[in-house]
């Protein structure tokens, strides 16, 4: 027998549900019987036998009472949120209390977990959905939305898209005023990952609510990615200090977060000279870039750690021992440090050298396939050491971009060609090479980058820092 009707209710942790039939009958039916996403309020076709649905396919009509309902709740979402700001017109814009942040509400422990280790994890994110709505969270819709759309008819899409809109804009409609702080790259509903734009002014008074509200969000429960940078100014250098406590403090990233980017060496500097950041409490990190001057890194805990990107305007042999201890104790594909020329914390520090690196030279990370050497005014003495060493036959990729390298280290490296054969791909972009010094480099016998040489028409030249 086939009958039309309506999904009112299903539960993802089940996986099943009710379907109420146009006679008024309801209908038990498991989400195996089902072609799509058995949401609630889908118009569907049943073939059913006795009192169970043993097919069930989405009818012709299917997104008409799913639009009504949606249409209906966005209206009155709006109404509401209205209302409540006509009350009180400060009430969103209360400071967030930094130092007792909330968790964001949890439902069941071992149904986090899975999300923390994939947040691709299909049934788990339906069933976390279903209990958000069941708690009246409009989040729980978004996520449900969103993961319809890939599976909706064509015809059906526009009025999904403009219902993701407005429940996004709903969710996170307090930070509106904020939106030139946070950029949010959401999935399946959730933010994935946040981008943190902060003015130089910006560690003053409420400026790092809109971040703490976020992470204090179901929908930022789970966020994998942070990125902070500082609006640029040339009479301060911002310290970090206040991001770093906020993040020790949200201590659900420790299973959550696995890349974080602190400065932007295209845009912006900051300082952490007399705070390191509390590795411990980002344990699941995977990527971390930090572009700063001056730094004190701190010992770096981190065995998670596949990828560590490190800048600074003049290193110290203390930031260079702590990468390289860091690098032995972690599981590193991907490293890249910049030396820089400036002077090392208040002058006080011994600025990295070529003697501080070759510890790692000598001893490379097992897993290590790149390695970026970069701003380094000893380049032409690295470029006679390292195809001497280990290092030479475990990396495929080797950066040495933005340094001081001249002919002189160009034709050493040449010389060395046989103990660099492993050598896939060589950067040596931003140096003081001539026109015969980088020609000579591909005898070596890889791929070899070297755009953008630095030496003017006089001959004279100038080593920049990173950024």
């Amino acid at each position: 027998m086939r009958e039309t009707g309506v999904i009112e209710s299903f539960d993802f942790r089940a996986g099943a549900g009710v379907i109420r039939l146009d006679d008024g009958r309801t209908l038990a039916f498991d989400e195996g019987v089902c072609a799509f996403k058995p949401f609630v309020h889908l118009r569907v076709i049943v073939e059913q036998e006795g009192e169970r649905a043993i097919a069930v396919r989405l009818g012709p009509d299917a997104f008409e009472r799913w639009d009504e309902i949606n249409a209906r709740r966005n209206r009155e979402a709006l109404e509401e949120r209205e209302r409540r700001r006509a009350e009180e017109p400060r009430r969103s814009w209360q400071p967030v209390n930094r130092d007792t942040l909330e968790r964001p509400w949890s439902c069941d422990p071992e149904l986090e977990a899975r999300l923390e280790a994939d947040p691709d994890d299909d049934g788990a994110l339906e069933v976390y959905a279903d209990l958000l709505q069941q708690r009246g969270e409009r989040v729980g819709e978004l996520i449900m939305v969103e993961r319809m759309l890939p599976h909706s008819p064509h015809d059906a899409r526009e009025s999904l898209d403009e219902q993701r809109y407005e429940l996004r804009n709903e969710v996170f409609g307090e930070l509106e005023d904020h939106d030139h702080c946070l950029r949010l790259r959401w999935h399946d509903g959730l933010v994935r990952s946040v981008d943190v734009f902060v003015s130089r002014h910006a560690l003053e008074g409420a400026a790092l609510d809109p971040l703490a509200r976020l992470l204090s969000h179901p929908a930022g429960r789970f966020v994998r990615g942070l990125s902070v940078a500082f609006e640029e100014d040339d009479d301060v250098i911002p310290d970090l200090g206040e991001i770093l406590d906020l993040l020790q403090r949200a201590r659900w990233l420790r299973s959550t977060l696995r890349s974080l980017v602190l400065g932007d060496p295209a845009w912006s500097v900051f300082s952490f000279a007399h705070r390191p950041p509390a590795y411990g409490s980002l344990a699941a990190l995977e990527a971390l870039t930090i572009t700063g001057a001056p730094l004190e890194l701190g010992v770096i805990e981190l065995p998670r750690l596949r990828r560590l990107d490190v800048q600074s305007h003049g290193l110290t042999a203390a930031n260079l021992a702590a990468i390289v201890r860091a690098a032995g104790r972690s599981a590193l594909e991907r490293l890249t440090i910049g030396f820089g020329t400036g002077e090392a914390v208040e002058g006080e520090s011994v600025v990295a050298d070529l003697e501080h690196l070759l510890p790692l030279l000598e001893s490379p990370p097992p897993a290590l396939t790149a390695l970026g050497l970069c701003n380094a005014p000893f380049a032409d003495a690295l470029c006679e050491v390292l195809p001497r060493t280990p290092m030479a036959a475990a990396v495929a990729e080797l950066d040495l971009s933005g340094g001081a390298m001249t002919d002189t280290g160009a034709h050493r490296l040449v010389a060395r060609a046989a103990q660099l054969r492993h050598l896939e791909r060589l950067s040596v972009e931003s140096n003081l090479l001539s026109e015969e010094g980088v020609a000579a480099l591909a005898r070596i016998g890889c791929q070899v980058r070297a755009d953008g040489q630095r030496r003017d028409a006089e001959g004279s030249v100038e080593i920049q820092p990173p950024w």
